[in-house]
């Protein structure tokens, strides 16, 4: 019996990892620039939040830095309440991902000293350790953290 190697639709290039926040998925529901930074806020005076379904719970990803946030709260059409800090000054870039990551596979680009910590998509927490670089995590992820996380060039696939 020949085995098929897994085929994935969609991919995106992990640039930072968060304790707090799971990995974004597609689609994208907005994106633009941050017209004026603020502690634990997004304000873009371009933006229409409420018009584009903008709501709580959706991944807000600073383009910039590569940061990301959760959205607490849609103060107007053109400012959201977020989760943590990552728009402390205007002019960053930012996308609003509108679905729930529903469980991506993890490939492994770099591992340095080889150590991955995960949220599963069934809620434990655990880290890998003794990746190669090129590996794929063999368990659905929904967040890979900060903390504990030494590989690098990762990439979420669904």
């Amino acid at each position: 019996m020949i085995t098929q190697p897994p085929q994935y639709t969609t991919a995106l290039s992990l640039t930072h990892f968060s304790d707090t926040c799971d990995i974004p998925f597609q689609p994208v529901a907005t994106s633009g620039t941050i017209t004026i930074g603020g502690s634990f806020l997004l304000s873009d005076g371009s933006a229409f939040f409420i018009q584009d379904g903008i709501n709580v719970g959706m991944i807000v990803w600073n383009t910039t830095t590569g940061d990301s946030a959760t959205i607490v709260a849609v103060i107007g059409e053109k400012e959201l309440s977020i989760d943590a800090d990552i728009f402390p000054s205007g002019g960053d870039g930012y996308t609003i991902f509108s679905s729930p990551n529903p469980g991506c596979l993890i490939y492994v680009g770099q591992a340095s000293d080889s150590r991955v910590k995960v949220t599963t998509q069934g809620g434990d927490v655990v880290v890998f350790y003794g990746l190669n670089s090129g590996a794929v995590l063999p368990v659905r992820v929904l967040r890979v953290w900060e903390t504990d996380t030494s590989a690098t060039s990762l990439i979420a696939l669904w």
